[in-house]
């Protein structure tokens, strides 16, 4: 049976009308797609750019730590040579680095971190009491070089009493209180 042509022309219309349809619906999901894979390449290049910042400020950190070292190395083997003045000057002079050192990294410092600081200022105690800095001295260079809030956080109580005796000990606790 034959159909009229208006007929055909219609069901035409309407399979046109479905495909543009979907054809929208298609580009509509796919700009939505584009849009949050976008998004989401934004917050993965931001979380690379911090850790990329992260990653200097830790070499930065490695290096100054090395530095650090290095100096009190130096200055180890060069005491014989140095006045005793020098070598007090030397000794405040690393507390002051530390101290620099600690403003500048603390915020990335975990345990394992503090615990180096802690071995450097343990070695630097050590030192000055092999050169017979008293320990009232000592105390007064660390105090000034570090302050007490941080003084009280990074040298070590038991390295005290094992370097310059209980004395020490409760006089560093009652200059920290």
């Amino acid at each position: 049976m034959l159909r009229p042509a208006s007929f055909g022309m219609v069901s035409m219309l309407g399979e046109e009308d479905k495909l543009t349809r979907i054809t929208i619906e298609f580009e509509r999901r796919l700009e939505e797609l584009r849009e949050h894979v976008n998004k989401e390449i934004s917050k993965i290049n931001e979380r690379i750019g911090k850790l990329e910042k992260q990653i200097t400020a830790l070499n930065a950190f490695v290096f100054s730590f090395s530095h650090i070292e290095s100096l009190l190395t130096l200055l180890l083997l060069t005491t014989e040579r140095l006045s005793e003045d020098a070598v007090r000057s030397a000794v405040e002079a690393h507390f002051n680095n530390l101290k620099e050192f600690c403003k500048k990294f603390s915020r990335y410092f975990d345990k394992r971190d503090v615990q180096e600081v802690c071995s450097i200022l343990s070695d630097t105690l050590i030192f000055a009491a092999r050169i017979h800095i008293k320990f009232d001295e000592l105390a007064a260079i660390i105090l000034r070089a570090l302050g007490k809030k941080l003084a009280s956080k990074i040298i070590d109580e038991n390295t005290i009493l094992q370097v310059y005796g209980s004395d020490a000990t409760i006089k560093w606790r009652k200059l920290l209180s």
